[in-house]
């Protein structure tokens, strides 16, 4: 799903004969597919356990700075969550 400034993905499974969250994290997503925020969300439908957002990119200044640099040298990648037909927003 993507909206005018972002894009969504959800990964993971409903289990709707159990009632149950099946390893599902919803994450919003870069250009490139890769997840800049994501929370998981686990057990079941009726007190689902909903865990703090986990920030995986941020404009943390200079010092990510330095880290995208080191990471262009070392020719890092991040963890593509997503890579379906939604194109990121524009």
């Amino acid at each position: 799903m993507a909206t005018n400034e972002n894009r969504i993905a959800l990964t993971g499974s409903l289990d709707f004969a159990n009632e149950r969250f099946s390893d599902v994290a919803v994450a919003l997503v870069d250009g490139n597919g890769c997840a800049k925020l994501r929370q998981k969300i686990r057990g079941s439908f009726r007190k689902p356990e909903v865990e703090k957002v986990h920030v995986l990119q941020s404009v943390a200044g200079p010092v990510l700075k330095l880290f995208k640099q080191a990471e262009k040298l070392l020719g890092g990648k991040c963890e593509v969550v997503y890579a379906g037909s939604v194109g990121p927003p524009k």
